[in-house]
């Protein structure tokens, strides 16, 4: 049985290598890890990685889609933000959406999972749900800081071909926003 501290030091090196684009490293260093934990999303999220970098597009996608409902991920908004990463790497950045959409979905009271899936539509440049995020997010925190993200996000969809007109509305948000 290994200690907490001998294990994390083991999945710290699976990370290092990563980082290094050691990929082969990484797979290898992984098989014991996930033969003492099979069931581990973090070691399973990593093992994807690992996969999509050594150019086994596939398997890390299928291995990374069927996370996108495991529970300890679900829970854990660092996991989720390495899963987001493999399909962001993949190029399906609208994948990655789903997984903190789906997250928020199951935890509509955390607010850290609505800011990561209005981070995410933004990435995947969808300007009018990003909007429409920051408008929950203002209307259930009443932070003004979500109010003036959804006035970027209006003029943000202007700048990527929607009509014109939006920028007045843009503007009637601020001024309203400036008078209260």
């Amino acid at each position: 049985f290994d200690p907490p501290a001998a294990m994390s030091n083991k999945i710290r090196a699976v990370y290092e290598a990563l980082e290094q684009r050691k990929t082969k490293q990484a797979l290898k260093l992984l098989v014991p890890l996930l033969e003492k934990k099979p069931d581990s999303g973090q070691l399973k999220i990593l093992k994807s990685l690992a996969l999509l970098r050594s150019g086994k597009v596939d398997e890390s996608l299928k291995l990374a889609r069927a996370l996108k409902t495991h529970k300890e991920i679900e829970e854990d908004e660092s996991l989720l933000g390495n899963l987001a990463l493999v399909f962001r790497e993949a190029g399906l950045p609208s994948e990655a959406t789903e997984c903190f959409v789906g997250a928020w979905g199951r935890n509509a009271a955390s607010e850290s999972l609505a800011r990561s899936v209005f981070a995410a539509y933004g990435r995947e440049r969808n300007y009018l749900k990003q909007q429409q995020t920051a408008q929950k997010l203002f209307k259930q925190y009443g932070k003004e800081a979500y109010h003036l993200w959804s006035i970027v996000a209006t003029t943000l969809q202007v700048l990527d071909g929607a009509p014109a007109k939006l920028l007045s509305l843009a503007e009637k948000q601020m001024m309203k926003r400036a008078e209260e």
